[in-house]
C-alpha cells in the first residue's frame, strides 16, 4: 500500500488514491481509513489533503481555528475528514443539540436550499456567540465545516472500506493474478 501498488485494491486503485498513499506512507489502519476518507470530493474542494499529509508527516504545524476543536480534530490532525466531526463541532463550539447538530450535517450533506444552509449558519453563529466566541471566529468556524460536509463521508463507512482494502491488498499481494 505504501509504494502505491494498488490497482485492482478496492477503494485504493484511483491515479489519486495510489499517489496519496506513496506520499501518506500508512502505518496502519487508522492511516488507510483517513486516506479513504480524504479522497473524496469534500477534502479536495476544502484543500484538505495536502495538509493533512504535511501534518502527519510533522511538515507543517497543527492548528485549530479555537481550542474547543483539538480534541475533535486531533486524531485527524485539524483536518475535518468525518460526518461525526461536523457533528461534534456543532455540539462543542456552538452548543447544538445532538439533534440540531444531526440536523445541520443532514442539510449540509444533500445541499438542499441556500436558504436552509444560511438559517443554520445564523443559528451556529448566535449560538456560538452566547458561548463566548465572536462572530468572526464562528463564521470561520461554520464555512471551515460547510466546505467539507456537503460531501462527508461517516468514520464508520470508511473504517468498514479501509478494512475491505487492507485485506484486498493482503490478497493482491500474496495471491497474483496470473
Amino acid at each position: 500500500i505504501r509504494e502505491g501498488e494498488t490497482v485492482g485494491v478496492f477503494q485504493l486503485e484511483s491515479p489519486a488514491q495510489r499517489s496519496l498513499q506513496t506520499r501518506l506512507g500508512a502505518d496502519g489502519l487508522e492511516d488507510i481509513i483517513a486516506s479513504v476518507a480524504l479522497i473524496r470530493p469534500g477534502p479536495i474542494k476544502a484543500d484538505m489533503v495536502e495538509p493533512f499529509v504535511a501534518r502527519r508527516h510533522g511538515e507543517e504545524k497543527v492548528d485549530y481555528l479555537h481550542p474547543l476543536l483539538e480534541p475533535i480534530l486531533a486524531k485527524t490532525y485539524g483536518v475535518v475528514l468525518f460526518q461525526e466531526q461536523v457533528i461534534e463541532i456543532a455540539i462543542e463550539v456552538a452548543g447544538f443539540t445532538p439533534g440540531e447538530a444531526d440536523h445541520l450535517r443532514k442539510i449540509m450533506g444533500k445541499l438542499r436550499t441556500k436558504g436552509e444552509l444560511d438559517n443554520l449558519r445564523e443559528l451556529f453563529i448566535t449560538k456560538a456567540r452566547q458561548r463566548g466566541l465572536t462572530t468572526t471566529r464562528a463564521a470561520e468556524i461554520f464555512e471551515y465545516i460547510a466546505a467539507y460536509a456537503g460531501y462527508g463521508f461517516c468514520e464508520a463507512h470508511a473504517a468498514s472500506f479501509a478494512n475491505l482494502a487492507y485485506k484486498t491488498a493482503y490478497l493482491a499481494a500474496h495471491y497474483p493474478a496470473e
